[in-house]
């Protein structure tokens, strides 16, 4: 399987496979959605499991709320 069409069937089926309820969301109703890897290589490793992170803010006071996913696994946004 290539990249691309390993990236699409991730897309397409790891949120149904974990066998999260259909309803499935962060706080206020955001989707928890499933990551697809975009940083890829040819020939070389990658590990593939739970990343439980999400983009986290402070809400009435309560620091570290998981609001939002991340843009990516492991990702290095800010």
């Amino acid at each position: 399987m290539n990249i691309k069409a390993y990236q699409k069937k991730c897309f397409e089926e790891y949120k149904d496979d974990l066998q999260l309820p259909p309803n499935y969301n962060y706080f206020y109703g955001n989707p928890v959605n499933t990551l697809v890897p975009i940083e890829t290589e040819i020939n070389k490793f990658m590990v593939i499991g739970a990343y439980p992170s999400a983009k986290f803010f402070t809400v009435k006071k309560i620091p570290y709320v998981p609001l939002y996913d991340n843009d990516a696994p492991f990702s290095n946004e800010s």
